[in-house]
């Protein structure tokens, strides 16, 4: 595992690189920026941009998991990384190339937040809401849906994770397992927290039945 010092100027330099790189998509120098990504991951991470791009989130994740720890700070710098690109190829009209890497971000963002990623070192939170809102218009992997619908519970987003879970059934994903341990979670949970969560008890008992017909059909 590395050092807080470590990872504290791990963050600092990714903050240079990102206003770097920022000033690089204002100039409209694409190319040039695309070119400080590869050598960011090479100088951070001693990693191929290319190998980077290629590679499924969940064998990055393998790559950067100590003793069976994520090493969150370093998949959330890759997940910037991986986001800065996906919207230099938006701003080029190459739609093709930015979903894949938006999409790629967003696995490896959730994750990272799903495994204790520190808030304060990290605007996570902020970045997935960004992400999820670029990527309103395509339909997300259903491993990401999954990270999300668990994302939104531990976030008391409870009506946000209701919506993730039922797009999950309509795609005929084995969610039945997953949905009904969901509601009875929140059936434990106090009134407040539930009306916070925009899923008030009588919401979630609706959407309790509503789900058991679903299965059953």
């Amino acid at each position: 595992m590395y050092t807080r010092d470590y990872i504290m100027r791990m963050i600092e330099q990714m903050a240079q690189f990102i206003g770097r790189v920022s000033g690089l998509r204002r100039e409209n120098k694409h190319t040039e920026a695309l070119w400080e990504i590869d050598e960011q991951y090479l100088r951070l991470f001693r990693l191929n941009g290319r190998l980077a791009r290629s590679m499924p989130p969940e064998d990055l994740i393998g790559m950067f998991t100590t003793n069976g720890v994520p090493e969150t700070e370093q998949l959330q710098c890759i997940a910037a990384l991986l986001k800065e690109e996906g919207e230099i190829y938006r701003e080029m009209g190459k739609m093709e190339e930015s979903v894949p890497r938006q999409v790629k971000a967003l696995h490896l963002f959730v994750y990272s937040a799903l495994h204790g990623a520190d808030a304060k070192l990290f605007p996570t939170n902020k970045e997935i809401e960004r992400l999820v809102a670029e990527l309103r218009m395509y339909l997300l992997p259903a491993q990401v849906q999954r990270l999300l619908l668990a994302y939104y519970e531990q976030r008391g987003q409870f009506a946000k994770a209701e919506d993730i879970l039922f797009e999950l059934l309509d795609r005929k994903e084995d969610v039945a397992e997953a949905g009904l341990t969901f509601y009875e979670r929140l059936l434990s949970r106090d009134d407040d927290e539930l009306e916070r969560g925009g899923l008030p008890r009588g919401e979630v008992e609706m959407g309790l039945n509503q789900f058991r017909q679903y299965i059953k059909a």
